[in-house]
């Protein structure tokens, strides 16, 4: 197979093939879509021309801070159509993963350390878990939780609190 180099589009023909090349396009949520609290310019009018064309949209996310319902509503925000299943972030593909592929058991649980996007997620697949929001946030409290805790899995996409007293047994958390 040839390789292919990446090439600058400038005439609407060049346009034209790669719509008529592919039926599916993915694009990356933050800084792509959106930077911070600012829509991409053109972007909408992107989005709605790839539709008018019957082209699949699938938006993608490694930030697992935020569920696809979380994500559903940013889009709402900025009056961008798109529909929970075609968001595809990194907290529902760990929580996809852990009960279809893994086949997680349901009478045991994950230790999250991370934020409200991976506990939806793993609700919305019927993981049971424990850690993420709900932790106290004195350290000594949960490093006594922690290493009293029969775990299964820890499961940590990001979180913005954790240190690393949270994770040593109680002994050894100064005081």
């Amino acid at each position: 197979m040839a390789e292919r180099t990446a090439q600058r589009l400038t005439k609407p023909e060049e346009y034209a093939e790669l719509l008529d090349r592919f039926s599916t396009f993915l694009f990356d949520c933050d800084g792509v879509i959106w930077t911070g609290p600012t829509l991409v310019p053109g972007m909408t009018d992107v989005l709605t021309m790839l539709r008018s064309k019957g082209k699949n949209i699938l938006f993608v996310t490694n930030n697992a801070k935020k569920s696809r319902e979380m994500y559903k509503k940013a889009f709402d925000g900025f009056g961008i159509q798109a529909s929970v299943d075609e968001i595809f972030g990194s907290a529902y593909a760990s929580a996809i993963y852990l009960s279809k592929i893994l086949k997680f058991p349901a009478d045991k649980k994950v230790y999250v350390i991370g934020e409200e996007g991976i506990e939806q997620e793993l609700k919305s697949v019927g993981i049971q878990f424990t850690g993420g929001t709900v932790r106290s946030k004195q350290n000594k409290e949960i490093g006594k939780f922690f290493a009293e805790l029969i775990l299964d899995i820890p499961l940590s996409p990001f979180d913005r609190i954790l240190k690393i007293e949270c994770l040593s047994p109680p002994e050894i958390i100064p005081a």
